[in-house]
Parts: structure tokens; C-alpha cells; sequence
């Protein structure tokens, strides 16, 4: 697989999903999720890749109906993505990864 160009990229939303494993019960259970991606874009300068995505929940399309009123319908997130290649020799990598919500 060759690598790509320099540049920015941007996401199909229609084919890309986030996907989540999380527990609850004090962790005896699992739950596990997706979501769709709203907008995202990948870059590549000089070695180092960024990526940012955007998506939004609604709790309601989910079932989660119950206290109307009393906490927020839908979730905002967003991802900051930062990578840099490893330094071979000394095997440090620099990533920062970052979500908010």
C-alpha cells in the first residue's frame, strides 16, 4: 500500500461511523455503540497526520426518553487528532488525541 499524498482529506460521513465499548453496572455489563460522523478531515504536512470529526447524539433516537427537560437531548462531540511518526531509534512518538463533549 503506497502512502498518500501530502494533503487534506475529507471524510465520507455516509460510509464512516464511531464506534464505542464501555462498561456499566460497576462494570458487569458491556455496552457497545456507534455513531454517525457529521464532518471530518485528515491531514498530512510533514509528517505529521491530524484528523478532526465532528458528531452529534440524540438520546432520543437511541430511546433514552426518560427526564425530558432535565438533561441535554443530544451530545455534541468533537475529535482533535494529532499524530507524529516514531523516532526510530529512540522509539519516542508524539500523538495527542483530545475529544470533547
Amino acid at each position: 500500500m503506497s502512502t498518500p499524498a501530502s494533503g487534506v482529506y475529507t471524510v465520507d460521513p455516509s460510509r464512516s461511523t464511531i464506534t464505542f465499548t464501555t462498561k456499566h453496572m460497576f462494570g458487569l455489563g458491556t455496552v457497545v455503540g456507534a455513531f454517525a460522523v457529521q464532518t471530518a478531515q485528515i491531514a498530512e504536512r510533514n509528517g505529521e497526520l491530524t484528523a478532526k470529526a465532528t458528531a452529534s447524539i440524540d438520546r432520543y433516537a437511541h430511546g433514552v426518553t426518560a427526564m425530558k427537560g432535565m438533561a441535554g437531548r443530544r451530545l455534541d462531540l468533537v475529535f482533535d487528532i494529532t499524530a507524529v511518526a516514531s523516532d526510530r531509534e529512540s522509539g519516542r512518538t508524539a500523538t495527542t488525541r483530545q475529544a470533547r463533549g
